[in-house]
């Protein structure tokens, strides 16, 4: 799996306090859906085991999201990563809303080629 910092939501942010916390903004080109979606991966490096990620994968027409849409919610843990293909319905933008009951380890969530499915 190779990470493109233009297609990271997080990057090594604490996981710790996170209740809905948004990410960075990604730009999906000009919006759509692709043939072979990539996959949107969101993992917990160092966390406490019993502990989860639940992450809220939305989509607007505008980067301010006034109207975001939500595509998909998806739950992890330190050994059970978000590995999901990108939904239909993507449009321009796309964020995360994460909320996190860990209290150790980093976030890291971005969309990628492909996940091990391991």
């Amino acid at each position: 799996m190779i990470f493109d910092k233009e297609n990271l939501f997080l990057d090594g942010v604490a996981a710790s306090g996170m209740t809905n916390a948004l990410s960075n903004v990604v730009v999906n080109g000009e919006g759509g859906n692709a043939a072979n979606p990539l996959y949107l991966f969101a993992g917990v490096k160092g966390g406490d085991a019993g502990k989860k990620i639940t992450v809220v994968l939305e989509t607007a027409d505008v980067e301010a999201f006034t109207t975001p849409v939500t595509l998909g919610t998806f739950e992890g843990t330190a050994t059970a990563p978000v590995k999901a293909k990108l939904p239909i319905g993507a449009k321009k933008y796309l964020r995360l809303k994460v909320t996190s009951t860990f209290t150790a380890g980093t976030v890291t969530a971005g969309l990628v080629n492909d996940v091990d499915h391991g």
